[in-house]
């Protein structure tokens, strides 16, 4: 499966296929994943870190599970 853009100005469709959409939400998981192994850990650990970075963490941990759907959802269309 694959998606066709087709831009005006440059006259030519641009083709996307689902595996480099794959790939790109993968390493966008990895990287949130690398992230929030380093990152959560020095909140905990730091004065106030908790009180002061919650929101952070919070939306650090969203992105995660949004990812790891998206990552689900497009796995099953390259399949």
């Amino acid at each position: 499966m694959s998606l066709k853009f087709y831009f005006k100005n440059q006259k030519k469709f641009i083709d996307i296929n689902m595996t480099s959409i794959l790939q790109v939400s993968l390493l966008a998981l990895i990287l949130v994943s690398f992230a929030l192994v380093v990152g959560v850990p020095v909140v905990f650990a730091s004065p106030n870190g908790w009180t002061e970075n919650k929101g952070v963490v919070f939306s650090g941990l969203s992105l995660w599970f949004l990812l790891v759907f998206a990552v689900g959802i497009f796995n099953s269309f390259v399949v």
